[in-house]
């Protein structure tokens, strides 16, 4: 619940990423205090990896600083089970493939109208790779990940 009639809530992440859910879980409470007309602000100080990176593209404002890093890789599910827990998790999975490469798609403010990480497709493909990609705050700067470095 936002009080106190917050306009702007400075969300300070230095995350190097962790569990999917938990991640959604602080999403909502973005989305919540957005909904409430709240701007909420995300500051980078070191790192913003994994599920930390995707949180920060919920933000309505995304702030790195010079030697700061974001890094962004596919999503991984440990499965246990049978074959319908293994159904059930590719479903999770592709579900949740979507919405990030849809929500990166959306978020990118690169310049170029034809830059390639303003595409779905683009973060599809590397949502289904595990490889890490890092980010500098100029890199992100440049493609349109953060929108300003302090």
């Amino acid at each position: 619940m936002v009080e106190g009639g917050a306009k702007e809530i400075k969300l300070i992440i230095s995350c190097e990423g962790g569990d999917l859910y938990d991640g959604m879980a602080i999403v909502r409470a973005i989305r919540w205090a957005q909904a409430a007309g709240v701007k909420v602000v995300g500051h980078v100080f070191g790192q913003a990896q994994s599920m930390a990176f995707m949180v920060l593209q919920y933000c309505d404002e995304r702030v790195m600083g010079v030697g700061d890093v974001i890094m962004c890789h596919g999503i991984s599910l440990g499965i246990q089970g049978d074959k319908h827990d293994m159904d059930a998790e590719q479903k999770q999975m592709e579900f949740f493939l979507e919405l990030f490469a849809s929500l990166l798609a959306s978020r990118c403010t690169a310049k170029d109208e034809k830059h390639k990480f303003r595409s779905p497709v683009t973060w599809a493909e590397m949502l289904q790779s595990n490889t890490p990609v890092y980010f500098t705050c100029e890199e992100a700067t440049e493609y349109g990940l953060v929108d300003r470095v302090e």
